[in-house]
């Protein structure tokens, strides 16, 4: 019957890399990768969100100043 000894840091040792490696490292640039797709993302949000802002503004001013125009088509129907 053989007989195995070991020392106690090595068994320490063994299960700290058991634990520390059962999943791969992190790799950093796939890590820069998704945080500037995640970036990009959201710039992008921003920038459509600007957009609908924009419109909806524009829209608003197309609605003043036509009303504007109503109020003096009116106000030149009542002169007659």
């Amino acid at each position: 019957m053989e007989r195995w000894t070991l020392s106690v840091p090595d068994v320490v040792s063994s299960l700290l890399r058991k634990l520390t490696f059962s999943s791969p490292p992190p790799n950093p640039c796939q890590e820069e990768i998704k945080s500037r797709a995640e970036l990009e993302r959201r710039l992008q949000e921003a920038e459509d969100a600007l957009q609908r802002l924009e419109q909806g503004l524009s829209s608003a001013e197309r609605t003043v100043e036509k009303n504007e125009r109503m109020k003096g088509d009116v106000g030149e129907l009542r002169s007659k």
